[in-house]
C-alpha cells in the first residue's frame, strides 16, 4: 500500500544520503495509478547536493539495495562557483499494490 511504499523510499534515501555524505535539498512525492492495472506507482523527485565520489556511492548503494526503487531520471549539475559541489536531481520510483 502507498504507506508501506513512502516507508521503503523516505527513510531509506534519507539514511542513504545521510550515509553517503549529500545533503537534502527538497524532496516531493507524487502517486499515480493505472486505471486498469492492480499497480499504483509512488515518484520521488530529490535535489541533493555533494561531491562526485559521494554522488556515485550513493546511486551505486541505491542500485544495489534489496528494497525495490527504480532510479527513472538522474541529472547532474554544478553549482555557479568553480569549488561548489554538485548538484543531483534524482527521479525515483517504486510500486505497490493498489
Amino acid at each position: 500500500d502507498l504507506a508501506g511504499a513512502r516507508s521503503v523510499t523516505y527513510p531509506r534515501l534519507a539514511e542513504l544520503a545521510r550515509q553517503t555524505n549529500l545533503l537534502i535539498e527538497r524532496r516531493s512525492g507524487e502517486q499515480s495509478r493505472d486505471e486498469n492495472g492492480h499497480l499504483a506507482r509512488l515518484r520521488t523527485t530529490m535535489l541533493l547536493r555533494g561531491h562526485y565520489g559521494d554522488i556515485r556511492r550513493f546511486i551505486y548503494e541505491l542500485e544495489t539495495a534489496p528494497e525495490f526503487i527504480v532510479i527513472e531520471e538522474v541529472e547532474l549539475s554544478q553549482g555557479g562557483e568553480v569549488d561548489s559541489a554538485l548538484v543531483l536531481t534524482l527521479g525515483v520510483s517504486t510500486y505497490y499494490r493498489k
